[in-house]
């Protein structure tokens, strides 16, 4: 089994692309006009994040399935193997943690308290998280929606 970023049009394999989050913000008003101000959290396919998994079965079989959520998300993979070695399963649950690793989940997406805050976010909109080459989330990105708001 490999798994590589899509540089070809016309490269085989199964495709899907990485998570990117996203947060959509709107302002909701009480019967009593008290105000809060709601949020979402959106996960939708990163379109520069295209990837391909093509199978190759070494000596004996493999049996992989790939579980794509919405049909273009990688969930899970299953493989079953003939061999069965523990360095044929360790390479699946590896890469498996390896592609998970890469997807933050929505609580990571909450500043830490101790943090100085930038200016404040209007409570309408959609953005994007941003995150510097550690992984750290480093802000919000609004995603322009012209007509929408």
């Amino acid at each position: 089994m490999n798994v590589s970023r899509v540089t070809d049009p016309n490269q085989p394999g199964i495709r899907y692309w990485r998570p990117a989050i996203y947060v959509a913000l709107q302002k909701s008003v009480a019967k009593d006009e008290t105000q809060t101000c709601e949020f979402k959290t959106l996960t939708l396919p990163d379109k520069s994040e295209e990837y391909a998994i093509t199978f190759t079965p070494g000596m004996g079989t493999a049996n992989v399935t790939p579980t794509l959520y919405e049909g273009w998300r990688l969930d899970s993979l299953n493989a079953n193997l003939d061999s069965k070695t523990a360095e044929n399963l360790n390479a699946v649950t590896g890469l498996f943690k390896a592609i998970v690793a890469g997807t933050p989940g929505a609580k990571s997406a909450v500043a830490p308290p101790n943090r100085n805050r930038a200016k404040e976010l209007p409570c309408l909109g959609v953005y994007r998280l941003e995150y510097d080459q550690m992984g750290v989330l480093t802000g919000f990105k609004p995603i322009p929606m012209p007509g929408l708001y």
